[in-house]
């Protein structure tokens, strides 16, 4: 019993362009974005999709509808468990606004290594969930195609996990596509943009 799942970031949003991080806050896609979202559903087009799941936020619902209209699967199903970590006081920062209050250089900062505190979500808390999240969708959908749009650090997470792999977090371009397989266990794919 195989399940495929493919799991895509979002268009870009101004906050992207800018190099704001995001989290929660919840920031439409901008005229770029939206023609990353309509590429990625012309590439999407040609493979059958069985279901699609979004995080609830604007960004990757919106990108989960385009591709959704393109490749005829009727329903987005929202699943707030996909949303990106929540970073609390340094949404809307920079990463050199964020490296200066941390104190730590910019190859250093991932989503990972950005740290908690009373307002941003623990990694081992946002990793869980995002495992949960992705166990339920393969039960749910075994011997399927599913799509999850998502968010870059969703997929860095998704990566850490099924490689055991916690000290070199990858980072993933808007529009992007990784492709997880479970048999036995999970395995995964960097396929770039497609």
């Amino acid at each position: 019993m195989v399940s495929e799942i493919l799991v895509a970031r979002h268009g870009e949003t101004d906050w992207n362009f800018n190099g704001k991080w995001q989290g929660h806050t919840d920031r439409p896609l901008n005229e770029k974005g939206l023609e990353q979202a309509r590429v990625l559903a012309t590439k999407l087009s040609s493979i059958r999709i069985d279901s699609i799941y979004a995080s609830d936020l604007a960004r990757a619902r919106t990108t989960a509808e385009i591709i959704a209209s393109a490749v005829g699967v009727s329903n987005v199903e929202i699943d707030a468990r996909l949303r990106e970590r929540n970073l609390g006081s340094f949404e809307g920062l920079s990463s050199d606004e964020i490296c200066a209050i941390l104190g730590i250089p910019r190859h250093k900062l991932t989503i990972k290594e950005i740290g908690a505190n009373e307002t941003i979500e623990k990694w081992g808390s946002f990793a869980n969930r995002i495992r949960s999240a992705v166990d339920d969708i393969r039960a749910r959908n075994s011997d399927k195609r599913v799509l999850i749009v998502a968010h870059g650090g969703v997929m860095a997470a998704l990566s850490m996990i099924i490689l055991n792999d916690f000290e070199t977090p990858r980072k993933f371009t808007n529009g992007e596509i990784i492709r997880l397989s479970f048999e036995d266990e999970w395995s995964i794919q960097f396929s770039g943009s497609q």
